[in-house]
């Protein structure tokens, strides 16, 4: 029973989506200190996002780091990561809570 078992573990994904404390999971790794500009950044990404009451982060990316950096600090809000390149775009899938997409140069 393939389709509904997909349809049960889609339904259990989002109650437990549901009840994640995102801002308080970002609020307790905004207390770390990074030493690297990538981490930095995305940082300061995701609390701008929060201040703004964003919809979606969007991130270029051609290795697919920003992404998953953005992707640790688990936003509430959909990551959208746009690449060129396109194995990078299937290793993306990967990653929670980001959207990608495949681009032109």
């Amino acid at each position: 029973y393939p389709l509904e078992t997909v349809q049960v573990m889609r339904s259990v994904v989002y109650a437990a989506e549901q009840d994640f404390p995102y801002k308080t999971f970002f609020d307790e790794h905004s207390k770390l200190v990074y030493h690297d500009v990538a981490s930095s950044v995305t940082m300061a990404a995701v609390k701008t996002a929060y201040s703004a009451s964003a919809q979606s982060i969007f991130a270029f990316t051609s290795s697919g780091g920003t992404a998953r950096l953005l992707s640790r600090l688990r936003p509430s809000m959909p990551i959208i990561a746009m690449t060129p390149i396109e194995k990078c775009y299937h290793q993306m899938a990967g990653n929670w809570g980001v959207v990608p997409f495949l681009t032109d140069q």
